[in-house]
């Protein structure tokens, strides 16, 4: 589980579980929960749970004014009720598939710029993998903050995980339970091409992040893309 970080990022931790778990967060709401896992990774999981979000802060970070930062958060924030993680265990050879709650409670100062998160306590163990010697993927926040696609967001995490490796081979159902992928974009692979896969692998490329990943389809008997080959150039640091 060990990773070699570069001292000059800004790292964020991530368990596996969560990277290969169904959430249907919006861009905004992912960029919420990187700013927890980035105070998790410096500060430990706070007692109560209790995450503090400054306007000031979340602008700096993802390249945005304070206005719009304001807007975003008092979105997001008071989006996240009712919002969800699915993931899934093997429970002595069976599926289990457990669903919780991000969150238990809500604030909004929204004249001070000040937003708190009360994210659920069942979320601590995938949320402070090193605590509960879970393995987990580095990613650096810094980088996740010059992504504005949540379909980017996504697919930087995925590759994350096998950064060392170079390689992430996935079956197309998957991926759309893993992104919540729209019903319309399930039912067309042409339009979840175009409309997810490409755009996210040109963002990445634009940023120099996984910079030279590309797309291999592979088709069954009758010519339907049923898994998908991501390729890179391997990383062995942060960069």
């Amino acid at each position: 589980m060990n990773q070699t970080i570069n001292k000059l990022v800004k790292p964020v931790m991530e368990s596996h579980s969560l990277t290969s778990a169904r959430s249907d967060l919006s861009r905004d709401q992912e960029r919420v929960i990187f700013l927890c896992m980035r105070d998790i990774y410096l500060k430990g999981f706070p007692s109560e749970c209790e995450f503090t979000i400054n306007h000031k802060d979340y602008a700096a970070i993802y390249g945005l004014s304070e206005q719009e930062a304001r807007d975003d958060l008092r979105t997001a924030i008071k989006n996240m009720k009712g919002k969800t993680i699915r993931y899934y265990e093997n429970w002595d050879n069976e599926l289990a598939i457990t669903e919780v709650d991000w969150s238990v409670k809500r604030v909004m100062a929204i004249k001070r710029g000040q937003y708190k998160l009360f994210l659920n306590p069942m979320l601590r163990e995938i949320l402070e993998p090193m605590a509960y010697d879970l393995h987990f993927t580095l990613m650096d926040i810094e980088q996740v903050g010059k992504i504005e696609s949540k379909w980017s967001i996504k697919l930087y995490r995925a590759l994350s995980q096998f950064r060392s490796t170079g390689k992430w081979y996935i079956a197309v159902d998957t991926l759309h339970e893993r992104w919540s992928v729209p019903s319309s974009y399930r039912k067309n692979f042409n339009l979840f091409r175009t409309r997810v896969l490409n755009p996210a692998i040109k963002e990445l490329r634009r940023h120099h992040i996984f910079k030279d990943v590309t797309l291999v389809e592979t088709p069954n008997d009758g010519n339907k893309v049923t898994h998908l080959l991501f390729l890179f150039s391997p990383i062995k640091t942060l960069e």
